[in-house]
């Protein structure tokens, strides 16, 4: 039983040696705030981790077309395979079962947008509504796109966070309009900021997934024509998602051994 005289006699000592005493507290107090600290930064990441793998999707399978880098390459891969096209999305809607939705996108770099960027011009995929569902993508203004105006080749377009301030500041965009080359667009919805981690890769440059313009993919195809479309498949990928009880490993080895996949990647995520 700790007594009286004994506290006494403890804090008779502690002031006899400040300096000491000083130093201890001190080390103290930085060993537990560091234990502290880096439990809250492991936290951190791992949370962070966990957002970035469920914004690619566990269920996934992303199929890339490659960019031939000159005419020769090009016309090279003619020859062994026609490209990436809506008939590989016929494909693979018929012949793989566990495929629960999937979505074609094309890409393209606008010549010019009004009003005029602050920054970089956003790039412009076109997509299908199911896109969002693939991706998860969270809207911080209105909605997404729908089958209707995918099927209507609609003149509408969500746009992704940066892309939003970049072009129309920092005011409500739904309802606003975009002029993406000769065309006007309507904004309808406007995403929530992506993790910048999961930036697309374009040869050498990586794209800011959040400086996007996203259109339906008919509306990019009948109303946009590419300049370099020349050298590039009729789509730049297909994205699946996969039913819950899919091994996607399986389905990404029927994909990539399909004849017609040999310009293309394939990415899955599990």
């Amino acid at each position: 039983m700790i007594r009286l005289t004994d506290i006494i006699q403890a804090i008779a000592n502690l002031y006899a040696q400040k300096t000491r005493t000083l130093l201890t507290a001190l080390g103290i107090v930085f060993g537990v705030g560091s234990v502290i600290g880096m439990l809250a930064i492991g936290s951190g990441a791992k949370e962070e981790s966990l957002r970035f793998i469920e914004q690619l999707g566990v269920r996934n399978i992303l199929i890339d077309s490659r960019p031939a880098t000159s005419q020769e390459e090009f016309q090279q891969r003619r020859r062994s395979s026609p490209g990436l096209s809506e008939r590989d999305v016929r494909i693979l809607q018929a012949n793989i079962e566990s495929v629960e939705t999937l979505s074609p996108r094309k890409s393209m770099h606008p010549a010019r947008v009004l009003p005029k960027p602050a920054r970089d011009i956003p790039e412009m995929y076109g997509v299908r509504p199911s896109y969002q569902v693939i991706h998860s993508l969270r809207l911080s203004e209105g909605r997404f796109l729908t089958e209707s105006e995918d099927a209507a080749s609609a003149a509408v377009c969500v746009l992704g966070e940066a892309a939003k301030v970049n072009v129309l500041g920092y005011a409500p965009a739904v309802g606003k309009y975009v002029k993406v080359n000769d065309t006007w667009m309507e904004v309808v919805g406007v995403l929530h900021e992506q993790l910048l981690a999961g930036a697309q890769s374009s040869g050498s440059a990586m794209q800011d997934i959040n400086n996007i313009i996203y259109i339906p993919v008919n509306t990019l195809q009948y109303r946009f024509w590419d300049q370099g479309s020349q050298m590039k498949d009729e789509l730049d990928g297909i994205e699946l998602r996969l039913r819950a009880t899919a091994d996607s490993i399986e389905v990404a080895k029927v994909v990539t051994s399909a004849p017609r996949t040999r310009t293309r990647t394939c990415r899955t995520f599990r």
